[in-house]
């Protein structure tokens, strides 16, 4: 009987042991994938006071075997916003979660935002990162960081949202566009001191031969005749720029996408800056821009693209600009006055005119296609300068007519001088005109992007006087005899 006994006991322990071993049984493949409820954790609370918001996903383990995850961390650590729990655990950082064969645990997160604190950026974005058998995946945690008007709404990432009637936007709080505007037949209004902050949204991707990033996100579309009215003024401008507001950001660009303007679409821009984009502004075929005492600058290309266009610049200032600040194409109508074009630190000259544009090349970068239309352009004290040996490029056909003049302008060039280039240039299209150099004084610091005029400008008393250009673009007066040349009037101090 006693020998019975213990050939059961025996039994049941090797038994127990069996199932235990088969509990104990992990899957340690290299290849282990976690699948998650969401992969994006919006908190779509817009605050209005001090408040905290919570939201959870599950985390699901596909396998037949238990699955360790080795680490679940908030990227930014201590820095961050946002609080964790895992699993019925509070902390922000998690060691060897056991998450059972099919089966599943809970996140939470928890965010407390203070709506007024204009430190906080409009919309904050941060990664739980999960490392499980050297598997590194990620899921996005999205709050809105102050209280605006949010352009549709907040659901918007990646999709479209839609004027198709006339908008005045005068609301006091920031307008943030979280996804793509499309103004379609329709004018929308920006009152003196609209703050317009777009949501950039750079996705990684590849082609063939590269890795790039695409913007599916951060673009303002204007079509079928729509257009804006900026209606600064010199007190209350109107911002157009990224909606990243920390200190960090503050000159980078790139941070959204461009504002287009399509076929017979129209833009009027007074005391407006548009910054931190990767092109500022693009105007296609018959569209028409007017800009007066404006800016644009920190973009990754250039500040204005026009293609056959029609563009009016009085009293503006381009810098900090990744290709020509002002890049025209394919002909078109262009008149500047008193404008200041300065762009230093890179490869590309201030300006490009050109009657012309390929519109097909063949494998080896040849143009194959062309499109000609004719190009009058017109500029009348203004400065264009950069760091390159030219600051003017020009881009001719013979097939289509090319006027294009200077009249009271400072600027930079040498390579156009040669005989195979435009030698007669400076007499026959850019009269009564400073041809500066390096060594002479021009702005009073380009490093530090001041393009007021030095104290020794040699932009100083060449203009012309013209009617109704008796402010500059801070407001100061323009000598009535002898003014300067560009944007700004030399102020004495």
């Amino acid at each position: 009987m006693k020998s019975s006994i213990l050939f059961i006991f025996g039994l049941f322990l090797f038994t127990f042991a069996f199932v235990a071993c088969e509990k104990e049984s992990f899957y340690t493949g290299n290849d282990a994938k976690l699948e998650f409820s969401k992969d994006t954790l919006r908190f779509d609370t817009v605050f209005t006071a001090v408040g905290s918001a919570t939201r959870s996903f599950k985390i699901l383990n596909p396998y037949d075997k238990t699955l360790i995850v080795n680490k679940i961390f908030l990227e930014k650590g201590e820095q961050s916003i946002f609080n964790l729990n895992i699993d019925g655990v509070s902390g922000d950082s998690q060691t060897s979660i056991e998450i059972p064969a099919n089966d599943s645990i809970y996140v939470f997160a928890e965010v407390t935002i203070n709506p007024n604190d204009q430190n906080n950026p409009f919309i904050l974005n941060e990664n739980i990162v999960f490392e499980t058998n050297g598997v590194v995946q990620k899921v996005v945690l999205e709050a809105w960081g102050q209280n605006a008007n949010y352009i549709p709404n907040k659901d918007f990432k990646g999709k479209i949202a839609l004027i198709d009637a006339d908008q005045t936007w005068n609301d006091p709080k920031p307008y943030v566009i979280y996804g793509t505007l499309v103004i379609d037949n329709a004018k929308l209004t920006l009152p003196a001191g609209t703050r317009v902050y777009v949501h950039g949204g750079l996705v990684k991707g590849e082609t063939e031969k590269k890795e790039k990033y695409v913007f599916n996100d951060g673009r303002i579309y204007v079509i079928n005749g729509g257009s804006i009215d900026a209606q600064g003024t010199k007190s209350k401008p109107v911002l157009i720029g990224g909606d990243r507001l920390e200190k960090d950001f503050e000159n980078t660009p790139a941070q959204w996408n461009l504002m287009y303007f399509g076929t017979g679409c129209s833009a009027n821009f007074t005391y407006t800056t548009v910054k931190n984009s990767r092109l500022g502004v693009y105007a296609d075929s018959l569209a028409v821009l007017d800009f007066k005492y404006s800016k644009i600058y920190n973009t990754a290309g250039p500040a204005i693209y026009a293609r056959q266009a029609e563009v009016t610049l009085d009293n503006c200032l381009m810098y900090n600009n990744g290709a020509s600040s002002l890049f025209l194409e394919q002909g078109g109508n262009t008149s500047l006055t008193y404008c200041t074009l300065a762009n230093y630190g890179n490869n590309a000259s201030s300006l490009y005119v050109s009657n012309t544009f390929c519109k097909r090349q063949d494998d080896k970068g040849n143009c194959v296609q062309r499109i000609n239309f004719p190009l009058n352009f017109n500029a009348q004290n203004c400065i264009v300068a950069s760091s390159q040996r030219d600051a003017l490029d020009i881009g001719q056909s013979k097939d289509a007519a090319m006027d294009y003049a200077f009249d009271h302008c400072v600027l930079n060039v040498e390579k156009i001088l040669e005989p195979k280039n435009f030698p007669d240039f400076l007499t026959k299209n850019c009269k009564n005109c400073f041809n500066f150099k390096n060594s002479d004084r021009l702005f009073k610091s380009k490093d530090y992007d001041n393009y007021k005029l030095d104290t020794l400008s040699v932009a100083e008393m060449k203009a012309i006087p013209l009617p109704n250009f008796n402010f500059d673009l801070d407001g100061t007066p323009r000598d009535a005899q002898k003014p300067d040349i560009g944007a700004y009037e030399y102020k004495p101090k």
